[in-house]
């Protein structure tokens, strides 16, 4: 997967397809949100759209993207682990 070679990357948050790099440019919220501009977390390297991003920085203040993965390497505690002595 991936979006090289010619393929539109998807929102991780909401799907909707993104067409560029907002890193670097000195658009308005406006113009980002009608670009379709990606921003790409450093964490997880998922990309997100501009609302999306936005909804994540100011209400969920975590990114889902690095949740899920924590979520799914997490171990399964199938004996339970001794307390410390």
């Amino acid at each position: 997967g991936g979006a090289s070679g010619g393929e539109e990357a998807a929102c991780f948050g909401c799907g909707a397809r993104l067409g560029g790099d907002a890193e670097g440019l000195g658009a308005s919220a406006e113009e980002m949100q009608g670009q379709g501009l990606a921003f790409k977390c450093p964490g997880c390297l998922k990309s997100f759209c501009f609302s999306c991003d936005t909804f994540i920085h100011d209400s969920l203040h975590t990114c889902p993207g690095c949740e899920e993965r924590r979520s799914l390497h997490q171990p399964i505690a199938r004996e339970p682990v001794p307390a410390p002595a």
